[in-house]
């Protein structure tokens, strides 16, 4: 008997269901060749923090707010949760990934602000990402209902 897994995930054809979520082990490329050997339809690689971005933007000539110079001096609240060290070091991983592999990667990123994701999210295209997963996190309810009202009109428009 022959199981036919074929799917769809937000549009991405995937020989399988299964997906690998976001792990530091998939930074290993013999473990992400491992993994759809046995049977992975996407891989999430480990995240990349907004500071990460908010550095590589900086480094890009891109002018960065108050508030993202604010969390880039205090990225050492976040450093022990990198896996990888910096955000061009993250497209390395990405574009290798893509190239080497059959199935989708996906690219995860962890952020706070409204800030540069969209121009980043452009650079991971181009690197190979077949998707973007954007985990969203607010340290405190007030902070998070300035941001929803400030984003309410957009997402309405």
């Amino acid at each position: 008997m022959t199981f036919h897994l074929n799917t769809q995930f937000g549009g991405l054809p995937l020989a399988s269901p299964v997906i690998v979520g976001v792990s530091p082990i998939s930074m290993n490329e013999p473990t992400r060749v491992a993994m759809q050997q046995a049977g992975a339809g996407a891989i999430v690689l480990p995240s990349l923090f907004e500071e990460q971005v908010i550095d590589w933007s900086w480094n890009a000539g891109r002018r960065i707010t108050g508030r993202e110079r604010h969390l880039l001096e205090h990225s050492d609240r976040t450093q022990h949760n990198w896996v990888c060290p910096d955000a061009d070091s993250y497209l390395a991983l990405v574009n290798r990934a893509s190239s080497l592999q059959t199935i989708p990667i996906i690219a995860s990123l962890n952020g706070f602000t409204a800030g540069g994701w969209m121009d980043f999210a452009g650079e991971l295209q181009e690197a190979g990402a077949a998707a973007i997963e954007l985990n969203v996190h607010h340290s405190h309810a007030n902070e998070m209902e300035r941001h929803q009202m400030r984003l309410l009109p957009s997402i309405v428009a």
